[in-house]
C-alpha cells in the first residue's frame, strides 16, 4: 500500500508512457452545427495496480475512476472542462511530458483554448 503522495514527475512519466489526451468530435443533430466536442485525459491500469490510479486522482485532485469489468482495468479520467483548465493543464505545464505525448498535450491545450473562447461553436472553430 502506498501511504504517501506520489512523486509528480513519476505521474508525468506514467502519463507519458500509458496515458492519453482525447479530443472527440461527435455527431449530434441537436446542436446548431451538428457536432459536439468532448475532451479528456485518461490512464488505465490493471486492477492489480488500482492503488496507483487512486493516488494519481488524489495527488492531482481531479477526475473520476471507473472500473471496466471486461478487461479488469481501473481508469482515471478527467473530462470536466474546469478541472482540465485549473488542474490538468497547469500540472502538465509544470511537470512536462518528454515523449511525443508532449506534442499531443500542446494540441490538447489549443483545443481547450478554442473551447474556452467558444470558437468551437462556429464553423471555423469547429
Amino acid at each position: 500500500m502506498i501511504n504517501k503522495k506520489l512523486n509528480n514527475w513519476f505521474i508525468a512519466d506514467l502519463i507519458d508512457a500509458e496515458g492519453s489526451f482525447g479530443i472527440n468530435i461527435i455527431k449530434d443533430n441537436s446542436r446548431k452545427l451538428g457536432y459536439i466536442i468532448t475532451t479528456n485525459i485518461e490512464l488505465a491500469m490493471s486492477y492489480k495496480d488500482k492503488i496507483l490510479i487512486y493516488k494519481i486522482k488524489e495527488t492531482i485532485n481531479s477526475g473520476n475512476i471507473y472500473y471496466n469489468s471486461n478487461d479488469k482495468t481501473h481508469k482515471w479520467k478527467v473530462s470536466n472542462i474546469d478541472q482540465i483548465n485549473n488542474k490538468i493543464i497547469p500540472y502538465f505545464k509544470k511537470y512536462f511530458l518528454l515523449t511525443q505525448k508532449r506534442a499531443d498535450f500542446e494540441i490538447f491545450t489549443k483545443v481547450i483554448s478554442i473551447i474556452n473562447t467558444k470558437e468551437h461553436l462556429t464553423f471555423k472553430g469547429l
